[in-house]
């Protein structure tokens, strides 16, 4: 099968996953719950994968610390994901949330010294534009969903910081050469840190403690989708140009906003629809000539 292929599979399978976390906010399931079965599925099936050809690790501090870091912004960026996804339509979730491989980038001029390209200023400069848009005038609603709506913007915030976390923790991980030890350890991590949220998480509300075995059910095919796109995503890396997996990988969240709309009838405005075509536009500038 060619990189292309995998790329393509990597595409449709992340994008699918993150539409399961629309389909477990409209349905009322547990964030916290379907978080955890998630994070438990790809911890077990990551580690069983690494015990039939373990290897040595060079750095176990270093290793573990980026795991830690690695796990708990992952976690806190899926619960904040599904809880924005409440309030907020997917066709703006999405693609904001995506704009944080700016925060990425900027990690990378300012700290690891790497260079921006003119192309790649253009796509910070259009990621700038694309928030304006998404954040445009809304209509009028009642100060009860106003409120609610603006505690979803505060999460979509902590997914799109949480998200860039992960992404530089991964990209920090990925130098020490041992990918696949990496995954079981900080899909383990998670698995604690998304029980613990679990634990300490406010009551979620009547119908979410009554469909418990869904919101398990639904993590579980997020976990399993995760970690064949994840799959793909890494054979397409080994065989394609870096640059151009990336950018087809980048455009995941297409996927879960089409659905969205064909599936939920979100009908998103003029300004979510330019906003979606900028952030796409950002993102082919931001991967770079």
């Amino acid at each position: 099968m060619s990189w292309y292929l995998f790329a393509l599979l990597a595409f449709f399978l992340i994008g699918t996953q993150r539409f399961l976390y629309k389909v477990a906010a409209s349905s009322g399931l547990s964030p916290s719950r379907t978080t955890f079965s998630f994070m438990l599925t790809v911890a077990l099936l990551s580690g069983l994968l690494y015990s039939l050809q373990p290897a040595p690790l060079a750095s176990p501090g270093w290793f573990l610390l980026l795991a830690v870091v690695n796990s708990a912004s992952f976690v806190s960026a899926t619960l904040a994901h599904i809880r924005a996804l409440r309030h907020i339509s997917a066709a703006v979730v999405f693609p904001v949330i995506r704009l944080n491989i700016v925060l990425v980038l900027l990690f990378s001029t300012l700290v690891l010294s790497e260079s921006l390209s003119p192309w790649q200023w253009m796509g910070v400069g259009l990621s700038v534009l694309a928030f304006v848009l998404f954040s445009g005038p809304r209509e009028e609603v009642s100060d009860a969903v106003r409120s609610a709506r603006g505690k979803a913007w505060a999460q979509v915030g902590l997914a799109t910081f949480a998200g860039a976390a992960a992404s530089i923790s991964s990209k920090l991980a990925a130098e020490t050469g041992n990918l696949l030890a990496f995954i079981a350890l900080s899909y383990a991590l998670s698995t604690g840190f998304s029980w613990l949220a679990h634990i300490v998480a406010p009551a979620e509300g009547e119908e979410a403690a009554q469909r418990q075995a869904a919101a398990t059910w639904l993590g579980i095919g997020i976990g399993v989708l995760n970690l064949a796109g994840f799959y793909c995503f890494l054979q397409a890396l080994s065989l394609g140009p870096l640059a151009v997996v990336a950018s087809i990988n980048g455009m995941h969240f297409v996927v879960a906003v089409v659905l969205s709309v064909l599936l939920y009838r979100e009908r998103p405005g003029k300004t979510v629809i330019a906003g979606i075509g900028v952030t796409v536009a950002a993102l082919i500038l931001l991967k770079g000539f």
